[in-house]
C-alpha cells in the first residue's frame, strides 16, 4: 500500500511540473518575441550612432576552431576595422544573443555581417573564415 501511495505521489509531482511548463514557455516566448522584434538599429550602441560608425557582427561559437581562428584575425586587425566599424561578437552559447541568429538568418559559423551607421546590412560574408584582405575590401567599400 505504501508503495502505491509513493507512486501516486510521484505521479502528482510529475503532473504538477508538467502543468508548470506551459506557463514557463509562455513567459519565454513573450520575452524572446520582444527581443525578436528589435531592429538592427537597436543593436547599434549609442556611441556608434553618434560617431556615424557601422557595426561588424561576428556570429560565433567560442569553442569552434574556425570561430577561434576568425576571432584571432579580427583581434589582430582590430585597429584597421575599428576605423569604420565597431566589432560586436554574437555568441551562439549566450541565450540573449540567439534571437540575432534568427533575425539575420545565420545558420553557419563563423559568419560576419557589416551593418552601416543606420543599422542596415551593408555586406554579408558567406559563412567561413575571412582573411584580412576580404574584410578590408568590404569595409572600405562605400
Amino acid at each position: 500500500m505504501k508503495k502505491r501511495i509513493a507512486q501516486i505521489g510521484g505521479l502528482a509531482l510529475i503532473w504538477f511540473l508538467f502543468m508548470q511548463i506551459p506557463a514557463l514557455s509562455e513567459v519565454t516566448v513573450q520575452k524572446s518575441s520582444a527581443t525578436w522584434n528589435k531592429s538592427a538599429t537597436d543593436i547599434l550602441p549609442a556611441s556608434s550612432v553618434l560617431k556615424k560608425k557601422g557595426i561588424l557582427l561576428m556570429f560565433m561559437n567560442p569553442s569552434g576552431r574556425p570561430c577561434q581562428i576568425q576571432m584571432a584575425i579580427l583581434e589582430k586587425h582590430r585597429g584597421d576595422i575599428e576605423q569604420h566599424y565597431q566589432i560586436r561578437f554574437v555568441n551562439a552559447t549566450n541565450p540573449s544573443d540567439r534571437p540575432l541568429f534568427y533575425q539575420f538568418g545565420v545558420r553557419g559559423m563563423p559568419a560576419i555581417i557589416l551593418l552601416n551607421d543606420s543599422g542596415r546590412v551593408h555586406h554579408r560574408f558567406p559563412p567561413g573564415i575571412m582573411d584580412r584582405n576580404q574584410l578590408l575590401q568590404a569595409i572600405n567599400q562605400p
